[in-house]
C-alpha cells in the first residue's frame, strides 16, 4: 500500500516536472527562434553559417566545463548535503573552465577560420562563465529544493538572451561582433547575480575547494556521454566550417534549426523523467522505456510530416529570401526525427540499470561512425553528405542503444514493485 502511494506521488511529481520542463524548453525554443530570425536576416547564409560553427565548437566545451560537473554535483548533493560538496565542485568547475576556454580559442583557429579569435573568445566566456554560473545556480536549487525551483532561473536567462539580441536589432547595431560583446557582458552579469542569490539563499559558502577524485570521476563519466552526443550533433557543422563551406553551412544550419525545434517536446520529457529512471520504486525500466519511446515515435512521425510540408514557406519566411535552399534540406532531414525519437530514452534506462559504461560505448560508436561519415562525404557532397551521415549515425545509434538495453535487461531483469 505504501509503495503504491509512493509510486502515485512520484508519477504526479513527474507530470508536474514534465510540464515545467516543457515550459523551459518552450522559452528555449522562442529564444532560439528569435535569434535565428534576426541573425539570419542580418547576416545571410554565409554569416549565419559562421555563427553556427562557432557555437558548435563552444557547445563541445559546455558539456565538459559546466553540464557534466553540474550533473555530478546533483548526484553527490542529493546523496549527502549540497553545502558539504559545493566547495570542491566549485574548484573543479573553475579549473575546467580555464582549460576549456583556452582549448576552444586554440581550436577555433582551424575549425572556425572565418571568425576572429577575439569574437570566439567573447562568445565562449559568455557561455562558459556567464551561462555556466546561471546553470550552477539552477543546479544548486535543484539539489536543495527540487526541479521546480530551477524554472524561474532558466526562464530569466532566456529572457535576457532575447532582450539582448532584440535590443541590438532595434538599434541597428546587430552584427556578430556586437552581439558577442553584449551577450558576454549580459550573461556574465546575470550569472554573477543569480549565483550570488542562490548561494545566499541556500547558505552555501562561495569558496573554491580542492577537487576530489570521486567528483572528478563522476564528472568525467557524465561529460564523456554528453560530449559524445554533442560531437555527434556538431561534427557535420564543424567539418563544413573547416572546409570554408560557409554558405552551404548556413543553409544546412537553418534547416537543422527547424529539426531541433521539432525535438523540443521530446527533450522536455527526457529531462523531466531522467530522475525516475534512477528510482527503483518507479517500476520496470524496460517497460517504461518502451512506453515512452512508442509515444515519442508517434509524435516524431507527425512532426516529420509537418516539417516536410511546411519547410518550403516557413524557412524563407523566418530566415529571409536567402534561405530558400534550406527547405529542401529540411525535407531531407525530416525522417531523421523518427530515428532520433528512438534514441531518447534508452540512455536514461541504461543509467537507471547502473550500466553507464555500456551507455557510453553505445553512444560513442555511432558518434565515431557519424564523424567518419561527415569527413568522408561532406568534402564531395556538401550538405547532402551531412544529411546522409546523419541518417547513418542515427540508425547505428538506435540499433546500438536498444541492443545494449535489451541485453542488459535480459541478464538483469527487474522484479515487479511491491503492491
Amino acid at each position: 500500500m505504501i509503495s503504491a502511494i509512493r509510486r502515485r506521488l512520484a508519477q504526479r511529481a513527474g507530470v508536474r516536472d514534465a510540464a515545467l520542463s516543457l515550459l523551459v524548453q518552450v522559452t528555449n525554443m522562442v529564444a532560439s527562434l528569435v535569434s535565428f530570425m534576426l541573425l539570419s536576416r542580418r547576416l545571410g547564409p554565409g554569416g549565419y553559417g559562421i555563427f553556427v560553427a562557432a557555437y558548435a565548437l563552444i557547445g563541445l566545451g559546455v558539456s565538459l566545463a559546466t553540464v557534466g560537473p553540474g550533473l555530478a554535483f546533483l548526484q553527490f548533493g542529493m546523496r549527502s548535503s549540497p553545502q558539504d560538496v559545493a566547495g570542491p565542485f566549485f574548484g573543479l568547475l573553475a579549473s575546467l573552465e580555464v582549460i576549456t576556454i583556452t582549448s576552444i580559442v586554440v581550436l577555433a583557429h582551424w575549425l572556425v577560420p572565418s571568425m576572429p579569435l577575439s569574437t570566439v573568445a567573447l562568445f565562449t566566456v559568455g557561455e562558459l562563465v556567464g551561462v555556466g554560473l546561471t546553470q550552477l545556480a539552477s543546479t544548486l536549487r535543484w539539489a536543495c529544493e527540487g526541479f521546480a525551483a530551477t524554472v524561474g532561473i532558466q526562464v530569466v536567462a532566456n529572457v535576457v538572451k532575447v532582450a539582448t539580441i532584440v535590443g541590438l536589432d532595434l538599434t541597428h547595431h546587430l552584427t556578430i561582433r556586437s552581439y558577442a560583446i553584449a551577450y558576454m557582458l549580459g550573461s556574465v552579469v546575470l550569472g554573477v547575480v543569480l549565483f550570488g542569490w542562490a548561494t545566499h539563499r541556500l547558505k552555501i559558502h562561495r569558496r573554491l575547494g580542492a577537487p576530489q577524485a570521486p567528483h572528478a570521476r563522476a564528472s568525467l563519466t557524465y561529460t564523456a556521454t554528453i560530449w559524445i552526443s554533442n560531437a555527434h550533433d556538431s561534427g557535420d557543422k564543424l567539418t563544413m566550417s573547416a572546409l570554408n563551406m560557409t554558405r552551404d553551412l548556413g543553409w544546412y544550419s537553418a534547416a537543422y534549426r527547424v529539426f531541433e525545434l521539432a525535438v523540443v517536446p521530446l527533450s522536455a520529457v527526457v529531462n523531466s523523467t531522467y530522475r525516475t529512471f534512477l528510482d527503483p520504486r518507479a517500476g520496470d525500466v524496460m517497460r517504461r522505456t518502451v512506453r515512452y519511446t512508442v509515444r515519442a515515435v508517434a509524435y516524431a512521425a507527425v512532426a516529420a510530416v509537418t516539417v516536410a510540408l511546411c519547410a518550403s514557406w516557413a524557412l524563407p519566411y523566418l530566415g529571409g529570401g536567402g534561405f530558400k535552399e534550406s527547405a529542401e534540406i529540411a525535407r531531407w532531414l525530416a525522417p531523421v526525427l523518427v530515428l532520433r525519437a528512438m534514441c531518447q530514452f534508452p540512455p536514461s534506462a541504461l543509467a537507471g540499470l547502473g550500466r553507464t559504461g555500456l551507455r557510453l560505448v553505445a553512444m560513442a560508436f555511432p558518434a565515431v561512425i557519424g564523424i567518419t561519415s561527415y569527413v568522408l562525404l561532406i568534402p564531395r557532397y556538401s550538405w547532402r553528405g551531412a544529411v546522409v551521415g546523419t541518417y547513418i549515425s542515427d540508425f547505428v545509434a538506435a540499433t546500438a542503444l536498444w541492443t545494449a538495453l535489451y541485453r542488459t535487461h535480459r541478464v538483469r531483469p527487474q522484479p515487479a514493485p511491491a503492491a
